[in-house]
């Protein structure tokens, strides 16, 4: 599993929310105010196409084309106002000004090519659905009444029929571009929103990262025996000062404790080589064996890390002596006795030694020998002093 650092962890856990809410505030905000667009975009558009059918009246009554292609180019200079037509009571194309999006062509086109392209234009808006809403802008249907008929008298003007109807369409040209540029600049605003906390998560943490760093580089450094190491930390955290100070202390013990461990250990050796006497462990499970310096000292050998076994000790046996110490160690491992016995070992360089033995076994909660601890004297010199009382007893 990929581990992570602290300061990532913070900054996670801080940013993760503050990102939510950011990303959420940022979507409202932004529905708000494109909503707004082209709220503003559809009322300006509806203005001016009432304003436009108002100002046709006369034109569309007289049939003056001229008047009424004066009044849609006058129309077309206003902001966002891509295309006009202006219909007669049967819908048919009186004026047309402009481009309108999806249709080829423009308003120098003839007659006949207008009125046919006028259709598509016409079932997209009508009296029905007077607005038309589509991926390039809008699309505005006005009728156009009688000036004699009250605007203010519903119940009357459903009566009358109107005289025309005037179609704007509003590009959405400008709108779109106004919210490309609110995106980029609330995304901007959002992003810079971001780094504020993050700059300020990297130079509020740096200290105390650097202070956890310390106190795991020494936690490490004491686990690999290095003693002496103390950490010094000052990152104004109490918990971190406490836990510096609560490590410097337990080093100091171990350091302690550890000077007194290696003094006995020192007494214990010296007291091991001046007696001739060294223990061992034998790990029945894993068939190894683990000895003190002077088990070394009294097989010939130098002390080193053995890797030995009890078939290694065995070898290390007398020939003439082999079956007795196996018999021993059997009867210990089947708890019928203590193993206690004299034999002979033979040294790297042929010369003979006496040893006596002694072995204790310990085992687990099923009554399995697991381990077996015991000590080696060396008594070669005892033995020599008793053969030669022996044989000067014997002479006399």
């Amino acid at each position: 599993m990929k581990q992570h650092s602290i300061r990532q962890y913070v900054a996670w856990l801080t940013l993760t929310p503050l990102l939510f809410m950011a990303v959420s505030l940022e979507a409202f905000f932004l529905h708000d105010r494109f909503s707004a667009l082209d709220e503003d975009l559809a009322e300006r558009g509806q203005l001016i196409a009432r304003q436009l059918a108002t100002g046709s009246e006369y034109g569309v009554f007289s049939d003056n084309r001229a008047f009424l292609q004066n009044l849609a180019q006058g129309a077309l200079q206003q902001p966002d106002v891509r295309g006009v037509i202006v219909l007669d009571a049967a819908s048919g194309i009186l004026v047309e000004a402009g481009k309108f999006a999806g249709a080829p062509g423009n308003a120098a086109d003839d007659s006949k090519t207008a009125s046919s392209r006028a259709v598509p234009i016409q079932e997209s808006v009508n009296s029905q659905m007077p607005i038309h809403r589509g991926s390039e802008g809008l699309r505005i249907y006005q009728p156009i009444v009688p000036a004699q008929v009250a605007l203010d008298e519903p119940e009357t003007r459903h009566g009358v029929k109107p005289m025309g109807a005037v179609i704007v369409e509003m590009s959405g040209a400008r709108t779109g571009q106004l919210k490309s540029r609110l995106l980029w600049l609330t995304v901007g605003s959002t992003v810079l929103f971001l780094i504020f906390p993050l700059c300020l998560i990297y130079l509020g943490s740096r200290n105390i990262i650097s202070s956890i760093r310390r106190l795991s580089d020494a936690v490490r450094a004491l686990g690999n025996g290095r003693l002496e190491t103390r950490v010094a930390v000052s990152a104004h955290v109490a918990e971190l000062e406490t836990l510096a100070y609560g490590i410097n202390d337990m080093a100091a013990k171990l350091q302690q404790e550890n000077v007194v461990l290696l003094q006995r250990t020192t007494r214990l050796t010296e007291a091991q080589r001046i007696a001739h006497l060294g223990n061992w462990e034998w790990d029945i499970v894993n068939n190894t064996l683990d000895w003190s310096d002077e088990i070394y000292r009294i097989l010939g050998l130098a002390p080193q890390p053995f890797g030995a076994t009890y078939e290694v000790f065995v070898q290390a046996v007398h020939p003439d002596d082999r079956q007795a110490v196996k018999d021993c160690i059997r009867e210990t491992l089947e708890g019928k006795c203590i193993c206690s016995m004299d034999h002979r070992i033979l040294l790297p360089d042929g010369s003979l030694r006496f040893v006596h033995e002694q072995a204790e076994v310990s085992c687990n909660g099923n009554e399995q020998p697991v381990r077996m601890t015991g000590t080696m004297q060396d008594i070669t010199g005892a033995k020599l002093a008793a053969e030669a009382l022996r044989v000067s007893r014997e002479n006399l």
